[in-house]
């Protein structure tokens, strides 16, 4: 398989992974609200869609990952940038945003 073919294998799975955990947090929110008892969706609760919608986001942030890791080199020349000097707040940015993204993982392992 080619790297361009592979590259839109991982976009198409991850915009499926992102619409899948969409329409479970929907679900979640509008359909099965808190206090909703043991009503059931396509046979599913509140708490079976929560892991469904859990199981999507997981799946998400892998993919994204993996999107991350194969555009690798096109993000380090925007970072690393081309003119002289302009490079060192996009160190900083990209960095920041490293640091917003460990927090998120951080938050979903721990909570």
């Amino acid at each position: 398989m080619k790297h361009q073919q592979i590259v839109k294998l991982i976009d198409l799975l991850s915009f499926l992974a992102l619409v899948a955990m969409m329409v479970t947090g929907l679900l979640i929110e509008y359909s099965l609200p808190p206090g909703s008892g043991r009503s059931e969706l396509l046979g599913l609760t509140r708490h079976g869609w929560g892991e469904w919608h859990y199981y999507a986001s997981l799946l998400f942030l892998a993919l994204i990952s993996t999107h991350l890791f194969t555009h690798r080199g096109f993000i380090k020349a925007v970072i690393m940038g081309r003119r002289q000097g302009a490079h060192g707040y996009r160190i900083w940015l990209a960095l920041a945003a490293a640091i917003v993204l460990a927090l998120f993982v951080l938050a979903m392992v721990i909570g």
